[in-house]
């Protein structure tokens, strides 16, 4: 996976979105979402932030669905689960 703009966080995010087995589903997300998360922190300053900035509401929006098992692939449910992230652009 070397071939990313931003493997800091992307690579956590594909593993998530390539698991298929359910047992370990729910923590490639919260993985991929903690890692996500630390890193719009450190953006947050940067003028430079913009297409990262949208892909990372992408790549959110794609745990989201995982989470809410409305993919095709990966699908999982967590119940009354927190809602993972709520993405307000600046």
């Amino acid at each position: 996976m070397s071939d990313l703009e931003f493997p800091e966080w992307q690579e956590p995010y594909l593993e998530a979105l390539m698991e298929t087995d359910q047992r370990k589903l729910v923590g490639r997300v919260d993985l991929a979402e903690r890692t996500i998360f630390l890193r719009l922190k450190e953006i947050q300053s940067s003028s430079k932030r913009g297409s990262e900035e949208q892909a990372i509401e992408d790549a959110l929006r794609a745990l989201t669905l995982l989470r809410k098992g409305e993919s095709g692939v990966g699908a999982f449910s967590l119940g009354k689960a927190r809602r993972p992230f709520q993405f307000n652009s600046m």
